[in-house]
């Protein structure tokens, strides 16, 4: 038996992830030893058997009990620990963790970078921005102003997306969805997403490299 023995980690952060209902059945199904149950908002499952007949009601933001392990997508922002003393319900925890990080898509990722955290980005901006602006009093040449514009540009529309992707994640998109029939535009929307961000990434940079060039050229 697999036995997680370093008892150092037992609450796991999920953070942004969207799962199909019949997906979260099969991980749960192959994991659990014992007894599953799970609420949602205003609805109790007593048991795997409820949830695989009511799976609209179980999509959303359930919480999810697996033997000694409690799963919460609540709030999109998710999060699994063990509260058992039994080593096996940590590596239950482990294991559930692993296949649910699975499901995260390139802006699930994008989001959690840390560099667009706000501890992050309130220093860089605001450095980047005061000799943008105040270059000639701090004795900073115009040329190294004009080569940090650019980047400062990059840099808060990548925190600006991050911003509004979050707050898709938090009033649109569910944690655990249940669609049996799609549309396009469903199935496909956080390609189509990652592709409008890809391409708007694409003409700053398109536009960034000749003015860095014909800046750099200054310097020689």
């Amino acid at each position: 038996m697999v036995k997680d023995i370093s008892h150092q980690k037992i609450n796991y952060k999920l953070g942004l992830l969207s799962i199909p209902v019949d997906d979260l059945i099969g991980i749960l199904e192959r994991k659990s030893t014992g007894k599953i149950s799970a609420k949602n908002e205003t609805t109790e499952f007593e048991n795997l058997t409820d949830i695989k007949e009511h799976k609209a009601l179980f999509a959303g933001a359930p919480s999810i009990f697996v033997d000694d392990v409690f799963i919460s997508f609540e709030s999109q922002w998710g999060s699994i620990y063990s509260y058992g003393s039994d080593p096996k319900d940590a590596t239950t925890a482990k294991s559930l963790y692993e296949e649910f990080i699975r499901y995260k898509s390139f802006l699930d990722k994008f989001t959690e970078l840390k560099i667009l955290s706000i501890g992050y980005y309130i220093p860089i901006a605001t450095f980047l921005f005061c000799i943008i602006i105040f270059h000639e009093k701090l004795g900073i040449g115009a040329e190294y102003s004009n080569i940090l514009f650019w980047p400062y540009i990059i840099y808060s529309f990548a925190f600006l997306m991050k911003g509004l992707w979050m707050g898709y994640s938090a009033f649109l998109r569910q944690a655990v969805y249940y669609t049996p029939t799609q549309g396009l535009l469903q199935r496909n929307f956080e390609k189509i997403a990652v592709g409008v961000i890809m391409g708007v990434f694409g003409v700053l940079a398109g536009s960034l490299g000749p003015k860095l060039l014909e800046a750099t050229k200054a310097w020689f």
